[in-house]
């Protein structure tokens, strides 16, 4: 057996010590990352009320193939900031087909003061093989309103 040259196990634990340093930062690094994004998801902060200055669901039409978009304005009415984050939830028509919308929102994710407001826009694009008809989701604001606001999509036939 040979002995290993003069300076290499001291080079081995440099780069043992190395990858463990790393490895540390990297677990830290990571729970901060998840405790930022758990934070997004369900951040419900305590008295928070939504009123929207609209009627008991959101109702749009949009022909097949189409893109259309709801807009909704909230106030954090709270004497804390709070997150806002507005998502659509798969629509559901009377027959039972179920559409997972191609939307995003805009903004994604914003945090609001106290007292202010800000409007929120959910723009969705149909594509042309769902079948038309009335379909019926939420749009949940996570942060503000955990029960979501009602939106009835009725899909149309192209007109030619």
């Amino acid at each position: 057996m040979t002995e290993p040259p003069h300076g290499a196990g001291d080079t081995l634990s440099e780069i043992l010590r190395l990858q463990t340093e790393f490895q540390g930062r990297m677990v830290d690094e990571t729970l901060r990352y998840l405790r930022r994004v758990q934070g997004m998801f369900e951040p419900h902060s305590p008295g928070t009320v939504l009123r929207p200055d609209a009627p008991d669901a959101l109702a749009v039409t949009v022909p097949v193939g189409g893109r259309t978009s709801v807009q909704l304005d909230v106030e954090n009415r709270q004497r804390v900031h709070t997150a806002l984050a507005a998502v659509l939830t798969p629509l559901v028509g009377d027959d039972g087909t179920t559409w997972f919308v191609d939307a995003d929102a805009r903004p994604a994710f914003r945090l609001l003061a106290p007292a202010e407001q800000a409007r929120v826009t959910v723009r969705l694009r149909v594509p042309a093989d769902v079948p038309p008809g009335l379909y019926r989701g939420l749009v949940t604001l996570r942060g503000l309103h955990p029960a979501g606001v009602p939106l009835e999509v009725t899909v149309t036939e192209v007109v030619a």
